[in-house]
């Protein structure tokens, strides 16, 4: 592989990785707690973040990239990978950083994706529904978006410990 070529491929595997951490990061930490503070205002930003600005198409296009470059840089770190290189330092890092990763992004399919899913189904439902059957819509959803945080808060709080593994690998 020529050397442009793996400069490309790591430049797409570093600037995914800090879209994809720095989203993640924010949405956490920062814009859910604000917005379930905010209330139905928040709640009408949120959507629109995911609707119309489309976050997590793009986070998730990030994500994407992140990975498949990082298979193609992990498979030319290891050697093809070669059993020896993984009992090495660097790579026991990188090793420990990538599952770090996709433990991450399996979180945000198996969780995070159909949670949103069905709140939108639910949301629906809400205009048509009368009082009692509202608040049990309102409960759930209420329900899944707390499932949602919480995932949302392991997923960054694991790409937070991913990007510091791959970034100190070459130092332990």
């Amino acid at each position: 592989m020529s050397i442009q070529l793996y400069g490309f491929i790591h430049m797409l595997h570093i600037l995914g990785g800090i879209f994809w951490v720095g989203s993640s990061v924010l949405m956490a930490a920062f814009l859910n707690p604000t917005a379930r503070r905010l209330g139905p205002e928040g709640r009408r930003f949120m959507q629109s973040l995911q609707v119309e600005a489309k976050l997590p198409l793009a986070a998730n296009a990030a994500a994407l990239i992140t990975l498949l470059s990082g298979a193609v840089l992990f498979w030319m770190a290891s050697g093809g990978f070669a059993a020896s290189w993984f009992t090495t330092r660097y790579g026991a890092a990188l090793t420990f950083g990538s599952v770090c990763a996709l433990a991450a992004f399996s979180a945000g399919i198996a969780v995070q994706r159909p949670a949103m899913a069905q709140i939108a189904r639910l949301q629906v439902r809400m205009p048509q529904a009368d009082e009692n059957e509202a608040a049990a819509l309102k409960s759930q959803i209420a329900g899944l978006q707390s499932r949602m945080a919480g995932a949302g808060k392991a997923a960054a709080a694991l790409l937070v410990v991913s990007a510091a593994a791959m970034a100190l690998a070459r130092f332990v």
